[in-house]
């Protein structure tokens, strides 16, 4: 309203006249159009009322940059920009809509206008930065040849000579009195635009608008623009407006469910919840009609259950398009919610997705709240249970290398099956992986004073329990020692006594150097311990189960390796230690390490 430039505008008796059921696009002015959000829209107001209209205000960086609107309803009034509190942020003279055609048929012109360099008054450099409307004139169908010609006359004969024609094409429009004359204002700036066409023609003015200052009744001459083949400029509007299509979307939904024990199948209730809601609140801001080509993109799945198809049962995942005839058959099954299954608990749920048309374009992001209360039932847990091999699960005692648990009961929801079981042993600081279960009876060799044996369970859905532990104390545990010692430079052999009661449990190696290359410790019993030669003076460690009857044994423990300069000394150490657990320095008995040194001398 502030510019004449920009503003077809006239007054209340005699508005300004817009297209009924067309798009209109109108810039905003870059002056105080800061705004907190894109939750804007567009009203017709007069004495009746405020009408809200068919309408999109784009925002960019928190600035309002233009607005499209349209009305099937022939109303008039002023328009108003409002915010989603209700403030008035833009308002218009008054304006009228109208149907313009007349009783030849023909309707008022619509132009496309927009400059391909910046002004600082309004933003057209982006895209979709145009005015599209309609103006209140109608093209006559003239169309003229500029031509300059001579006429000569020698003696009796007369000549014509055409000096010179020119190809362009001069249209013809009559402009109708529904206003004042500022609307030839707003052609005499526009039409020397660089972009400026007329009912999708490019068009610019021939001559400046001879215009009587209080009417606006006369013509208009207008030339077309040619291209470089000398071929008409055309434009296909729906390009502009393709932008509109972000607006295609359903409100949000906060959706509280009261389930029941015993479902029905009514849309809205039961599992079938889903069926017919996610198009009931469907919103189209500018009533676009499709047809069954519409579909949804899903963008999130609720992470407490899955989209199923309730004839196929197939779970659908994140990016999947879903046919908008399929809808019917859309069914969500939340997790536990299952009148057979005896199950309750309180959740909360979204579902995002975005409307898709039939040409592709994808709409505004959905999102619906699912809010699920079930008031009947205990709700299902995940749980595991195991015993001994004779359906004790009491802790246990004695000298044995071995016992076999096996699984008494596994309860899980349906709807959220059981993917994952692995069963774990503890080794007094951890709890650690031993083997996946294949089978409900798993053979365990116990290796430590006290066994912990458990089984750990998850389900799809990500939901992991554990089940009750088992205990086995060993009562006699093996004495176990290494004696005469003999040593060579990197090899000393000892003898390995195992009393009272086999050995189960870990050797454990230990190797470091100095000034050393490709060092190595090895033993009888145990791994292998590569020393990287990275490392100086640190210790590396390996350690493996070993099961040694009662006996002597001999043990070899040795070390190699190379000198890393010529002129130093080199050392290697290793070390094999026997205990119950991984760790090096608990040994089974104080005399239950073996050791080793290589000493390389400096030349």
């Amino acid at each position: 309203m502030k510019n004449p430039q920009n503003a077809q505008y006239y007054g209340d008796h005699t508005p300004y006249p817009l297209e009924l059921g067309d798009y209109h696009r109108y810039l905003i002015p870059n002056d105080q159009n800061a705004v907190e959000n894109d939750l804007l829209s567009v009203y017709c107001v007069n004495e009746s009322g405020s009408y809200i209209l068919s309408a999109v205000c784009k925002v960019v960086d928190g600035f309002l940059k233009y607005v499209t609107f349209k009305s099937d309803k022939a109303i008039s009034g002023r328009l108003q920009i409002r915010n989603n509190v209700g403030d008035i942020l833009y308002y218009s003279n008054c304006i009228e809509f109208i149907d313009s055609t007349d009783e030849n048929g023909r309707k008022f012109i619509r132009i496309a206008t927009k400059h391909t360099y910046n002004r600082n008054l309004f933003d057209f450099q982006g895209e979709y930065n145009w005015i599209i409307t309609s103006l209140p004139a109608y093209c006559l169908g003239l169309n003229s040849v500029e031509a300059e010609i001579n006429n000569a006359r020698t003696g009796g004969i007369s000549t014509l000579k055409t000096r010179e024609t020119y190809i362009d094409e001069i249209t013809d429009y009559e402009f109708v009195s529904r206003g004042d004359s500022n609307v030839l204002n707003f052609v005499q700036v526009h039409v020397t635009n660089n972009q400026f066409f007329v009912d999708g023609t490019k068009r610019t003015s021939i001559d400046k608008i001879d215009r009587d200052e209080f009417s606006i009744s006369g013509k208009v001459k207008l030339t077309n623009v040619k291209d470089k083949l000398g071929y008409n400029i055309f434009i296909d509007e729906t390009e502009l407006f393709v932008d509109i299509y972000d607006s295609i979307y359903a409100d949000p939904i906060n959706y509280n469910f009261a389930y029941s024990h015993t479902p029905e199948d009514t849309p809205n209730e039961g599992n079938w919840f889903l069926t017919n809601l996610l198009y009931n609140n469907y919103h189209n801001p500018f009533g676009i009609i499709y047809d069954c080509a519409l579909q949804f993109k899903i963008t999130s799945v609720p992470v407490k259950g899955f989209l199923a198809n309730n004839t196929t049962f197939q779970i659908y995942s994140v990016d999947d398009i879903i046919s908008y005839c399929d809808k019917d058959e859309l069914v969500y099954y939340p997790n536990g919610f299952n009148n057979d299954l005896g199950v309750s608990g309180n959740y909360v749920e979204t579902f995002s997705y975005k409307i898709v048309d039939q040409g592709g374009r994808i709409g505004r992001l959905i999102t619906h709240t699912i809010n699920m209360t079930d008031i009947a039932a205990p709700s299902i847990d995940i749980s595991a249970s195991i015993s001994w091999i004779d359906d004790s699960s009491a802790p246990k005692s004695g000298n044995s290398g071995n016992e076999i648990v096996k699984l008494v009961s596994l309860v899980s929801d349906p709807l959220d099956p059981i993917i994952t079981q692995e069963w774990q042993t503890f080794d007094g600081t951890n709890w650690n992986f031993y083997k996946t279960k294949t089978t409900d009876n798993e053979t365990f060799e116990l290796t430590l004073i006290e066994n912990k044996i458990r089984l750990k369970v998850i389900s799809q859905f990500g939901e992991v329990t554990y089940s009750n532990n088992l205990i086995y104390t060993k009562q006699s545990i093996s004495k176990i020692y290494v004696t005469d010692a003999i040593s060579i430079n990197g090899n000393t052999s000892y003898k390995l006594h195992v009393e009272n009661s086999a050995f189960v449990g870990y050797a454990n190696t230990t190797g470091s150097k100095i000034n050393a290359t490709n060092a190595n410790v090895y033993a009888d019993y145990g791994d292998a311990v590569y020393i990287p030669n990275s490392l100086e003076g640190e210790r590396v460690f390996s350690s493996s189960a070993v099961n040694i009857p009662i006996g002597v044994y001999d043990l070899n423990i040795s070390a190699n390796g190379m000198r890393k300069i010529s002129n130093m000394q080199a050392v290697v150490n290793g070390e094999v230690s026997f205990g119950y657990s991984t760790d090096f320095y608990a040994p089974a008995s104080p005399s239950a390490v073996a050791y080793v040194e290589l000493v390389i001398e400096a030349d």
